[in-house]
């Protein structure tokens, strides 16, 4: 009775970062921060390394508005190129450019309906870098039209324990990964006992060959 009565007082509560109770189950824990993400204003300055089927070493900075409205700016190096990604929704329309070494592209496009709820889940369920790939390749974002959480499922939920990221109390959750019914990966995410946000992520993808990815997050909570 009691873990149904904290299910449902975290559902019924606003969304956005929140402290979380210690007693929250691993499932809990991982569906709050989906949910921190889908309502915090706040900003992250990001640090993303993958080695394996990819590399990439990007760094930048994720804007969410508990809205529609985001953007994300991200450069470094992706597959031994120099590149630089923007994507913003802020002011109602998407604007999105990627440059690889001299080549700049540069679109305009109506924002999808459900773009915050793809990047947020995305990022939690995928990480960051699947999009920024997106963008680095001159495509649209995954999922934003809908349909990220039936594509995206986790299965395998686990309680990884307690841990600290920048001296920030944290508790990792570790969770297999599948895409449209198939598994492609493990990931194990430090969710902040402060926020609800992410903190950092250790994930292994198996794509072509093997994909191996660390992200780190450092956040700003806007009133």
């Amino acid at each position: 009775m009691k873990r149904a009565c904290l299910v449902l007082a975290l559902a019924s509560c606003a969304s956005g970062p929140r402290p979380l109770p210690a007693t929250l189950s691993a499932t809990e824990r991982l569906a709050a921060t989906e949910e921190a993400l889908l309502g915090a204003k706040a900003s992250a300055a990001f640090e993303l390394n993958s080695e394996g089927a990819h590399t990439a070493h990007l760094t930048g900075t994720l804007e969410l508005t508990g809205s529609n409205g985001l953007q994300v700016v991200a450069e470094g190096r992706y597959d031994q190129e120099d590149v630089r990604v923007e994507f913003e929704s802020l002011k109602g329309d998407v604007n999105r450019s990627v440059t690889r070494g001299p080549s700049v592209n540069a679109h305009h496009a109506d924002t999808p309906p459900r773009l915050a709820e793809a990047v947020s889940v995305g990022l939690v369920r995928q990480g960051l870098l699947h999009n920024l790939s997106k963008l680095v390749a001159d495509q649209p974002l995954s999922h934003a039209e809908g349909g990220v959480r039936d594509q995206l499922k986790v299965v395998d939920v686990q309680d990884g324990g307690a841990d600290t990221v920048d001296g920030e109390g944290c508790h990792r959750v570790k969770f297999g990964l599948t895409v449209g019914g198939t598994a492609v990966g493990t990931s194990s995410l430090c969710v902040s006992d402060q926020t609800a946000l992410p903190l950092a992520r250790d994930s292994k993808f198996l794509l072509d060959r093997e994909l191996v990815l660390r992200e780190h997050f450092t956040w700003t909570l806007k009133k």
